[in-house]
C-alpha cells in the first residue's frame, strides 16, 4: 500500500527515523489489505505488479514533494508550491 512506499522512501532519503511503532503499523494495514484481497474471486497477479507499481510511485511522488516543501529557502518552497498544485491536478481531468 502507498503508506509503506512512503514511510520506505522516506526512511531511504532519511526524512523519517526507524520507529517501530511506525513500522509494526504499516505492517497491519498491509496485513489486513492481503488478508482482503485473499478471498477475490478475480485474482490476476498482472494486476497485482501494475497495483504495487502504482502505489510505489504515489508514494515516492509523496516523499519527493514533502522534501521540496520542508527547504527553508523562498524560491524552492515556491517551485515545491507549483510543482504540488500540477501533480494534484493531473488526475482530476
Amino acid at each position: 500500500t502507498i503508506p509503506s512506499f512512503v514511510l520506505a522512501f522516506s526512511l531511504c532519503i532519511g526524512m523519517e527515523d526507524m520507529q517501530p511503532t511506525k513500522i509494526c503499523s504499516i505492517l497491519c494495514v498491509c496485513l489486513g489489505i492481503a488478508l482482503a484481497s485473499t478471498g477475490e474471486v478475480k485474482f490476476h497477479w498482472a494486476g497485482v505488479i501494475v497495483c504495487t507499481l502504482s502505489c510505489a510511485i504515489a508514494g515516492l511522488r509523496w516523499v519527493l514533494v514533502e522534501k521540496m516543501m520542508s527547504r527553508r529557502s523562498q524560491p524552492a518552497h515556491a517551485a515545491a508550491m507549483a510543482t504540488r498544485a500540477v501533480l494534484s491536478s493531473e488526475g482530476k481531468a
